[in-house]
């Protein structure tokens, strides 16, 4: 019985706020522009295995809540990418919500493996949407995707609670850097995220365990892994083999694994041992 599957390339977005309120200063600087300088660093430590894209809001209509764009198609980076966001005028309103959808509907409808988005807001929605409602239902169509937000300049904890339930729900992280230096680190950890994804699994010191539906241990099986999230309690398994017909009887089994320091769990099903 052999099940290998190829894994699908996971991809990324970046939902970039060019609302009106990015003008706005800290330490003497606007924050547009800040946020340009992180997204330039972003672009340099970003691992070239993982392709992203660019969608941005309120950078061409004041007061209008439509005012959402696809720039970028997940790709490879290249200098087009900070020229993008270098054009960016903030001029509008916040509509997170729709924003994080239409670039998390364009992931999913991709088959991507494991989708991810990074929301980078200075600001809470203010067009009526609601990002946590809209987190669990991403979390339903696709366990795999994964929310990332970058709360810059967020004061309050309510202003906090707001943005981080998206990526709460959907096993993110959640980062509330406070001046460029905090940002520039915040982008960082992002990239870093990244790249532990995206490293092969048989370095990752994968130790793992299979039982039966009866508790009983099940011997000569290897599998391979594609750990998505590095922290969270879920993993895709995107292959199982080499199997021996006759190890493997139809039937429930749970699989235990350990990997980069964490616990993961799931269960799988052998419907027929004579199917490939």
């Amino acid at each position: 019985l052999s099940l290998i599957a190829a894994a699908a390339t996971a991809e990324t977005i970046l939902v970039f706020d060019a609302s009106n309120s990015m003008w706005g200063q800290i330490d003497g600087r606007a924050k547009v522009d800040i946020a340009r300088d992180a997204v330039q660093r972003l672009t340099q430590t970003w691992p070239s295995s993982r392709p992203l894209g660019l969608t941005a809001y309120g950078h061409r209509r004041e007061g209008d809540c439509t005012d959402i764009q696809a720039l970028r198609s997940p790709g490879p980076l290249g200098a087009g990418f900070i020229e993008d966001v270098n054009a960016l005028t903030p001029r509008g309103k916040t509509p997170l919500t729709d924003a994080v959808a239409q670039a998390a509907e364009s992931l999913l409808s991709s088959e991507t493996g494991a989708p991810s988005i990074i929301l980078f807001t200075d600001g809470i929605e203010t067009c009526g949407g609601d990002l946590c409602a809209l987190a669990d239902r991403l979390e339903r169509a696709n366990v795999n995707f994964t929310a990332h937000v970058v709360g810059f300049d967020l004061t309050t904890a309510a202003e906090r609670a707001s943005v981080a339930c998206l990526a709460d729900r959907t096993g993110g992280l959640f980062l509330a850097p406070e001046n460029a230096d905090e940002l520039f680190g915040a982008f960082d950890q992002l990239s870093a995220d990244a790249a532990v994804e995206d490293t092969p699994i048989q370095n990752a010191n994968v130790t793992f365990e299979v039982v039966n539906s009866a508790g009983e241990p099940v011997e000569d099986l290897a599998f391979l892994w594609n750990l998505q999230t590095a922290g969270s309690e879920s993993f895709d398994l995107i292959g199982i083999g080499p199997m021996e017909v006759a190890a493997v009887e139809p039937g429930t089994y749970l699989i235990r694994a350990t990997a980069r320091g964490q616990d993961f769990e799931a269960i799988f099903t052998v419907q027929d041992a004579n199917t490939e």
